[in-house]
C-alpha cells in the first residue's frame, strides 16, 4: 500500500464511528483488528451482540459504518440497515458491509436490489476483509462532483423532496452517462406513483447502464402494472440472462411467461422455485398455475388440435403436470384443469393420482367432485354413472356435464323415452343456455 494511499484512508476514517455487529467473539476480534490496522481508532470502534443492541447505539452513537452478520438470534440484518439509512442518508460518509456464511440466490439477489456496499463471505481472513473494504471505502474517498451531487440527492429524498430533485438534475449535466440520477429520478416519481414518469426516466437510465439490476427490476414491475407484457417480457429475459432470478418476483415472471406463451421459461422459475427456503402459497400457486398450463397446452395441441408432438415434449408434459400438482395449495381449479388435461389424454392412471391428492386437500370442492364424477364416467358401467351422476344433482351440485352423462348414459341404458323426457327438461330448465347442447344428445332419440 503506498503511502499517498495511507494517507488518503487515515484521512477518510478519522473521527468516524464504525460498528460490528456479531454475536461471536471471532468474529468481533477479526473485525476490530482489521479496522485497528486500516488506521481507525480504537476508541471509535463499536460492537454489539445482537440486533437490538445494534439499534440502541446506531440510534445514540449514530455510526458511519457498519459491518454487521447476516443472521442473528433468527433475524435478519434489514431492521438495522433501514435504521442506519435514515440516520446516515449521505452514503459518501458511510457504509454498510454485510459478512454471510451463504451465498445463495436469495441473499445475492436480495444484496443486489439493497444499499449493502459489500457482501463478504464468511470465513473470511483479516488481510482479504481489509483488501474488500478498501475497495468499497476509496471511491467514496474520492467522488466526483457527479457522485457528490447524487449523494446531497438521496439524502434529501425524504425530507425535501424538490431538493432531491434540483441535485439530481445538477448531476445530470455533469456524467455523460448519468444512469444513477436518472433512476433515482424514478425512484421519486414511483414514490409519488407517477408511473409513466418514473418509467420515462428508467428507460433513460437504461441507455446508460443497460444492466442496473435495480432500474430492470423496477421497470419491469410498472410495466407489469401497466400491463405492457411484451416489453416486460423482454425487461424480464434481461434479467433472468443476466442475474439470479429473485424470488420475490417469480410469481410474476411465471405468469408473463405464460401471458406471452414463452412456455419453456416455466422450467427456470421452477429451478429457482426449488431454491427457494420456505416458499410461500402464492409462489406456490403461481408455479403450479404455470406448470398446469404449459402441461395442457401440449396435450390440447397433441389430442384435440392434432398437432405433431415429439414423444420427449409429451413425456414433459405428463411430468410438468404432476409437478404441479405436488406443489399446488388451495387452488382446487389448477387440479380440475390439471385432470381435464390428462382425461382428455386418456391417461387413467395418471388422472387417479392427481385427482386423489386434489380430492385429499379439498375434499368440499364443487369443481371436483364434478371432475371426480367425470372420471369415473369413463370407466364405470352405464347404470353405476348414471346413478352417481344423478344422486350427486339430487344433492343440489349440479352443472351441464352432470346431464350429459345422466342423458348420455340414460340413451346407453335405452331409458322409455318418457323418463329421459323428464331429464332433458330438468337439464334445460337448470342450464337453459345449454339447451342446443342437450338437444343434439337426445336428437336421434326423442324423435
Amino acid at each position: 500500500m503506498d503511502q499517498k494511499l495511507i494517507e488518503l484512508i487515515k484521512t477518510y476514517v478519522k473521527g468516524k464511528k464504525f460498528l460490528v455487529v456479531d454475536n461471536t467473539n471471532v468474529g468481533k476480534a477479526s473485525i476490530k483488528k482489521m479496522l485497528q490496522q486500516t488506521a481507525v481508532s480504537k476508541k471509535n470502534i463499536l460492537t454489539a451482540s445482537n440486533f437490538d443492541e445494534a439499534q440502541e447505539l446506531i440510534k445514540h452513537h449514530r455510526p458511519e459504518w457498519i459491518f454487521s452478520c447476516y443472521m442473528c438470534s433468527n433475524e435478519s440484518y434489514e431492521g438495522i440497515l433501514d435504521l442506519h439509512m435514515k440516520v446516515r442518508p449521505e452514503r459518501l460518509n458511510a457504509g454498510f458491509i454485510l459478512l454471510s456464511e451463504n451465498d445463495s440466490l436469495e441473499i445475492a439477489v436480495r444484496v443486489a436490489q439493497s444499499e449493502v456496499d459489500k457482501l463478504i463471505l464468511i470465513p473470511f481472513t483479516v488481510t482479504n476483509l481489509q483488501q474488500e473494504f478498501i475497495k468499497v471505502m476509496i471511491p467514496k474517498a474520492t467522488p466526483t462532483p457527479y457522485q457528490v451531487h447524487v449523494e446531497l440527492a438521496k439524502q434529501f429524498f425524504l425530507t425535501d423532496p424538490d431538493k432531491a430533485y434540483n441535485y439530481l438534475q445538477k448531476a445530470k449535466a455533469l456524467d455523460p452517462k448519468p444512469a444513477a440520477a436518472f433512476y433515482y429520478e424514478g425512484m421519486m416519481y414511483l414514490k409519488d406513483k407517477s408511473l409513466d414518469k418514473a418509467r420515462a426516466s428508467f428507460e433513460h437510465a437504461l441507455k446508460y447502464q443497460p444492466l442496473h439490476f435495480q432500474t430492470l427490476s423496477e421497470l419491469f414491475q410498472i410495466l407489469v402494472v401497466q400491463k405492457d407484457n411484451q416489453k416486460a417480457y423482454r425487461i424480464a429475459r434481461c434479467m433472468l440472462d443476466n442475474y439470479p432470478v429473485n424470488p420475490e418476483l417469480i410469481p410474476k415472471l411465471s405468469w408473463l411467461s405464460v401471458a406471452c406463451a414463452e412456455y419453456d421459461d416455466v422450467f427456470e422459475y421452477h429451478d429457482a422455485y426449488k431454491k427457494v427456503r420456505n416458499p410461500d402459497k402464492e409462489m406456490k400457486n403461481y408455479i403450479a398455475a404455470s406448470l398446469a398450463i404449459f402441461g395442457k397446452k401440449v396435450i390440447q395441441d397433441k389430442f384435440r388440435h392434432q398437432k405433431e408432438t415429439s414423444t420427449e415434449l409429451y413425456s414433459k408434459a405428463l411430468q410438468v403436470i404432476d409437478m404441479a400438482s405436488a406443489i399446488c395449495e388451495d387452488r382446487p381449479l389448477i387440479f380440475a384443469a390439471l385432470v381435464e388435461a390428462l382425461n382428455e389424454a386418456g391417461e387413467a392412471d395418471k388422472v387417479d393420482k392427481v385427482l386423489s391428492r386434489a380430492l385429499e386437500q379439498f375434499p368440499e370442492s364443487r369443481e371436483l367432485k364434478i371432475l371426480d364424477i367425470i372420471t369415473s364416467d369413463l370407466k364405470a358401467p352405464a347404470g353405476e354413472s348414471l346413478k352417481r351422476a344423478m344422486d350427486t344433482i339430487g344433492t343440489g351440485l349440479k352443472a351441464p356435464e352432470l346431464y350429459h352423462i345422466v342423458l348420455n348414459r340414460a340413451i346407453e341404458m335405452k331409458m322409455n323415452k318418457s323418463k329421459l323426457q323428464e331429464h332433458f327438461e330438468n337439464a334445460c330448465r337448470d342450464f337453459p343456455d345449454k339447451k342446443g347442447e342437450f338437444s343434439e344428445i337426445v336428437a336421434s332419440y326423442l324423435v
